[in-house]
């Protein structure tokens, strides 16, 4: 279940292909409207093992002392493939891509970053 948190902005990253648009409009969906203690807003980014602290810095930074959570999805390579296969246009990309954009991001299984 998603929780409701009021005045929160929500950084969601992963390779391509790992569902962080659907989990993104999903977290929205069941965001209040703007409340009195601020506002709720999902940041869908793409964030690649070895790099993911510098992309969470610079967020943080430009977020400043606005209340955040990162949260870094890896699904299976497999369903990365598929989610990209289901893609048209210039949102799919090659294959090889998406097979090394998952295996840069292998090392997140299991870890807590912050």
């Amino acid at each position: 279940m998603l929780a409701v948190m009021a005045g929160y902005v929500l950084l969601v990253g992963g390779p391509a292909g790992a569902g962080k648009t659907t989990a993104a409009h999903a977290w929205a969906s069941v965001q209040d409207e703007p409340t009195a203690n601020g506002f709720n807003c999902v940041i869908d980014d793409g964030m690649f093992a070895g790099r993911v602290l510098a992309r969470y810095e610079l967020w943080a930074q430009l977020l400043g002392g606005i209340r955040h959570h990162l949260v870094i999805l890896l699904p299976s390579l497999a369903t990365c493939l598929e989610r990209n296969a289901e893609r048209s246009g210039l949102k799919r990309l090659d294959e090889a891509l998406i097979r090394r954009f998952h295996a840069r991001s292998a090392e997140w299984t299991g870890r807590a970053f912050l």
